[in-house]
């Protein structure tokens, strides 16, 4: 049975390390068609992060597996394929994640979370003033995670400083650990 990868987001699904020296492109493969939700998530973060090479077009129909765990994991994994058409409908697939319902929302933020891209930043900065205190603490997280350096120095700096007097007190945390270098990244300077 394969468990899932880590989030970066300590308050999402709870996760574990997936089994590296047990798995196989075969095993997370087979893992894809699980009745298994978390199987499915954690075959296509190990596929997406160690054997891209092994996901197929026909893979995309996990961007709209019913559930949302499963969607944000394809909408990562798929964008590591070798075919473009399969890449370009993940890209849509996170679009289309971070433009829907409440928990669609969430999902993929979570999603832009563990890509830690710098061009996703124009989408996301509008959530940082969303009315729901989840969205705004989420896409904290995901700005957090772009690599260093690539937003610009004390880019996030200005918008954590806003977090932290947020209304909400789970904004204002996680905005604290941002600052405090417990999560994310070091864009905060």
């Amino acid at each position: 049975m394969l468990r899932e990868v880590p989030c970066s987001d300590r308050r999402g699904d709870p996760h574990e390390p997936l089994p590296r020296h047990k798995l196989s492109a075969d095993s997370a493969r087979a893992a894809l068609a699980s009745a298994d939700a978390a199987e499915r998530a954690a075959a296509l973060d190990w596929l997406g992060m160690h054997a891209p090479g092994a996901l197929r077009p026909e893979d995309q129909a996990l961007l709209h597996d019913p559930d949302l765990t499963v969607r944000g994991a394809a909408a990562v994994a798929l964008r590591a394929a070798s075919d473009p058409a399969t890449v370009d409908a993940a890209r849509r697939a996170l679009r289309t994640l971070m433009e829907g319902t409440t928990g669609e929302r969430h999902a993929g933020l979570r999603a832009a979370a563990r890509l830690g891209n710098p061009t996703l930043a124009p989408r996301l900065f509008p959530f940082l003033a969303h009315p729901e205190p989840e969205t705004r603490r989420l896409t904290l997280l995901a700005l957090a995670a772009v690599p260093p350096g690539l937003l610009g120095p004390g880019f996030l700096g200005a918008h954590l400083a806003a977090a932290l007097d947020d209304a909400d007190p789970d904004v204002r945390a996680t905005a604290r650990e941002i600052v405090n270098g417990e999560r994310g990244t070091r864009n905060a300077g």
